[in-house]
């Protein structure tokens, strides 16, 4: 990691790399993350997506660009090499024999809520817990919608540390209404509540900003007292000091069942409009890992030891 970020590694955790809309049956996808070319494809019988090491163990063709699906099974564009959903050569087309040492590594796949997610291990260890299925993307009043994505030079422990970073909401957003954080730890799945008042045209209504982080990749929020509605943020890395952020949104359903009502349309604009606002300090600051921190900035200390657990090495402190 570099001198603004002085992370050990990136953390272990599940990153969002795509939506499911993105990958029809038997459709091939290049990816870049986590400073590694990768491709993903959906099986074309079985349905399900794989991802994989970018490059054929063969000569090195990248898989992304010109392969192709047979069954469930992706195909070198080079030489027409054939590779199971578990990296397996299982097909040279020119030879009586496969080569059992020609291996491509594997990355587990989660499909969840519309996305497709990957687990990243600095060691290279198993997924250590599953994706949460969030309800709302089964509620019929609601309308499930892929959001805004940018590409920030920044760290993904940087941007989920505005989730308990109450005070910057009244400089950076202009929004005042927040109270006091409380935070719940349950392992890899950290709960800050934040006590707020919404401004409406009826009036001030008090409620809450749920979110509810899985690792420093995915954070699902919630505002209450106003409406019925969640947000998707993720964040995945890109590289050492660039990720990938963006939004999904699941919102009130308009009254004719026509697509998203004007409240929900609202809660999407202004989530996108204060994404825009952090980027760019996020992309200009640097870490501090012992910041000069005010009694009232939150429990950002908080957070930070709960993060440790992510790293296969103690964070600098």
């Amino acid at each position: 990691m570099t001198a603004r970020f002085p992370f050990p590694a990136t953390p272990d955790g599940w990153y969002q790399v795509a939506y499911g809309h993105e990958l029809a049956a038997g459709s091939v996808v290049p990816l870049h993350y986590f400073g590694r070319e990768l491709v993903a494809y959906r099986g074309a019988a079985d349905g399900v997506v794989r991802v994989l090491d970018a490059y054929c163990p063969h000569l090195g063709a990248h898989l992304g660009h010109g392969g192709c699906v047979e069954g469930d099974d992706i195909v070198c564009p080079f030489h027409g090499w054939r590779f199971d959903g578990e990296g397996r050569n299982v097909d040279v087309p020119y030879s009586r024999r496969t080569n059992g040492k020609a291996r491509i590594p594997v990355w587990p796949v989660a499909e969840a809520n519309g996305a497709v997610y990957v687990w990243f291990s600095a060691e290279g260890g198993p997924p250590t817990w599953t994706v949460p299925q969030v309800p709302e993307c089964d509620d019929p009043d609601l309308v499930w919608q892929a959001g805004e994505r940018w590409t920030m030079r920044t760290h993904v422990q940087e941007v989920m540390e505005n989730v308990v970073d109450v005070a910057h909401f009244r400089f950076v957003h202009g929004t005042s209404g927040f109270g006091g954080v409380e935070l719940e730890e349950d392992g890899p799945r950290l709960q800050a509540t934040a006590a707020v008042t919404f401004v409406t045209p009826r009036g001030d209504v008090e409620g809450a900003v749920i979110s509810e982080l899985w690792g420093l990749g995915i954070d699902v929020v919630r505002p209450t007292g106003i409406l019925r509605a969640a947000a998707l943020f993720t964040v995945t890395p890109v590289d050492d000091e660039t990720v990938e952020s963006g939004y999904t949104f699941l919102v009130p359903r308009a009254k004719d069942g026509e697509g998203i009502s004007n409240i929900g349309r609202g809660l999407v604009d202004d989530f996108h409009k204060q994404a825009r606002q952090d980027a760019p300090i996020w992309e200009h600051k640097l870490y501090r890992p012992t910041p000069a921190l005010s009694p009232d900035d939150g429990p950002i200390m908080s957070f930070r030891r709960w993060s440790r657990q992510f790293y296969p090495e103690p964070v600098p402190a």
